[in-house]
């Protein structure tokens, strides 16, 4: 019984408790993605991209949600196109660190669909495509 009231104490937490979270942090890696790739490398690969600059005054939230898929890794983020709630998604390829690799589509949060598509700029394919706020 006075084992179970020490363990349980929280002045000794720094004895037992906080040692095993750290390992737990150490071995678990929180701030990576399920690729391994840091969320934060992620994020700062999609703010230098062109397609990031191009669509960045729509978005209205950093970061809502994340998920990986096979070779990509998603990030969403809330935005307005011509005064509609949508959602920025942003492609971001797990084996290609260029930002100029970065894709977004505008998708529509009431109906899904897609409302504007930007390829990533690594080699220019056509005219290119601004994006003006509504």
């Amino acid at each position: 019984e006075a084992a179970l009231v020490v363990a349980l104490s929280p002045e000794l937490d720094a004895g037992w408790l906080l040692p095993l979270r750290r390992l737990r942090a150490r071995l678990t890696h929180p701030l990576r993605g399920g690729a391994g790739l840091p969320l934060l490398a992620t994020l700062q690969q999609v703010q230098l991209s062109d397609a990031y600059r191009r669509v960045a005054p729509l978005l209205r939230s950093d970061v809502r949600e994340h998920w990986d898929d096979t070779d990509w890794r998603f990030v969403g983020h809330a935005a307005r196109f011509h005064g509609r709630p949508v959602t920025a998604v942003f492609a971001v390829p797990l084996a290609d660190r260029d930002p100029d690799a970065v894709r977004v589509a505008v998708v529509d949060d009431g109906t899904g669909q897609t409302l504007l598509a930007l390829p990533g700029t690594g080699k220019p394919a056509g005219p290119r495509v601004d994006v003006v706020p509504a």
